[in-house]
């Protein structure tokens, strides 16, 4: 059973918080002492952490950025009671998963939020089982990399569900299987990246490598990871040690690496952006998760099994399934974001329809091609991809997925064609 850890100042709100939790999924630990709340995480891995935050001295916050750098693989949901940007902004940059407003939040809402960042993992995998033949076929080559011991990169656009594969993976695995760590390559900053790999040999503060001993670490966004802790991970992959930090004795390295990446590497090695070496390291196998534009036969199959279990969970969901015409719409959406962003579509719908059937009128798509769409999100998009190539035209283009024309049409569009504006 999954456990969940709360904390909060005041005794009141940790009791409600712990009464809605659905006592089926998730043993409940909950305190209003930071010290006791900090022995609990010391003596246990917990599956998400709720903890109240009032602001950026408070022993909240401070046990907030403690749990962020001990476990940053854990999620943290973070309790605020007002409006404050600016520590909403540092905790996200700390690497808060999400945060609740305590004046609004009610048991649904949050038992809907609880369950998207700590999925029922069953259900995540019988996702992939349920639907036709694309990703049937995707499983299938998923099994066959299962007993290997190489690494493996997982390739696919944004919301293809990359992290559910890997999991399946180190599910059918019989080596490697102990404990599965994840950690999102785009969070790691420059200066502490390496620490958080290797750790520093103290038990307090273990590193990535050390939580994933015996089992898998899967690292999301691989494209993002700084440099140093590129060639810190491809040594410990071929010399099978490292070091950690302040440390001349070497540790024995034993876990599985997975990977992901929804960008082109080939371009970011280009560019100077990936090491040769490391690049070369996490390419043994590779997978390919196709996007959901491809699979259109499939998409009502997803959305149907996203009502089915949102109302195997909650008994009180009247809809269960799609008129003809939601499920026209269904196929002849673009779906930019793939299966999250229909997962997400499909919740709205089901919980603002009160008959049997899911009609058009409760679908609330995002708009098409929502990044170009809107001019100063692909005006920012092109400046990154710029500042990642090294103003290198070719390199940008190929990251963005563009052809060197239409890269060059909006950099005058965008008065962005000199080198030194971007």
């Amino acid at each position: 059973m999954k456990k969940i850890l709360i904390y909060d100042h005041d005794r009141t709100f940790c009791l409600r918080l712990a009464e809605w939790v659905d006592k089926n999924k998730f043993e409940v630990r909950y305190s209003d002492d930071h010290k006791v709340a900090r022995k609990l995480i010391a003596n246990g891995l917990f599956d998400i952490i709720v903890i109240y935050v009032s602001c950026l001295l408070c022993d909240g916050m401070r046990l907030a950025t403690d749990i962020l750098d001990l476990r940053p693989t854990t999620p943290v949901l973070c309790a605020l009671d007002k409006d404050d940007n600016a520590l909403l902004i540092r905790l996200i940059q700390k690497g808060a998963t999400d945060y609740i407003d305590k004046r609004f939040i009610n048991r649904k809402n949050f038992n809907l939020l609880v369950s998207r960042i700590v999925p029922d993992k069953e259900s995540r995998e019988e996702l992939y089982e349920y639907q036709g033949t694309q990703y049937r076929e995707c499983i299938s080559k998923a099994k066959m990399f299962a007993p290997l011991i190489a690494p493996l990169t997982i390739f696919g656009e944004s919301g293809v569900g990359k992290s559910v594969i890997a999991r399946r993976i180190f599910n059918d695995s019989h080596i490697f299987n102990k404990v599965f760590v994840s950690a999102k390559c785009s969070l790691m900053d420059v200066a502490s990246a390496p620490e958080q790999l290797v750790g520093t040999g103290s038990r307090k503060s273990p590193g990535l490598f050390e939580q994933a001993f015996n089992g898998t670490l899967f690292f999301d966004e691989i494209g993002d990871m700084p440099l140093a802790a590129q060639a810190i991970l491809s040594h410990a992959i071929e010399d099978g040690v490292y070091y950690p930090v302040g440390s001349s004795s070497p540790v024995r390295f034993n876990a599985r690496i997975i990977t992901s990446s929804s960008k082109n590497l080939s371009a970011m090695l280009t560019s100077g952006i990936l090491l040769r070496e490391f690049y070369d390291t996490i390419r043994q196998h590779s997978l390919y998760v196709p996007p959901l534009r491809e699979c259109r036969d499939e998409i009502v199959s997803f959305a149907e099994f996203f009502v089915s279990q949102l109302s195997r969970n909650n008994p009180h969901i009247t809809a269960k399934g799609f008129s003809e015409s939601a499920k026209r719409h269904l196929i002849n959406h673009r779906w930019d974001g793939n299966i999250r962003e229909l997962r997400c579509c499909v919740n709205n719908a089901v919980y603002s329809c009160d008959s049997p059937l899911i009609k058009t009128r409760h679908l609330h798509f995002e708009p098409p091609s929502r990044i170009y769409n809107d001019n100063s999100k692909d005006r920012q998009v092109i400046i990154e991809a710029m500042k990642l190539a090294n103003n290198n035209k070719t390199v940008a283009a190929s990251i963005l997925g563009l052809t060197r024309p239409t890269l060059y049409s909006r950099l005058r569009k965008y008065g962005l064609f000199k080198c030194n504006h971007v």
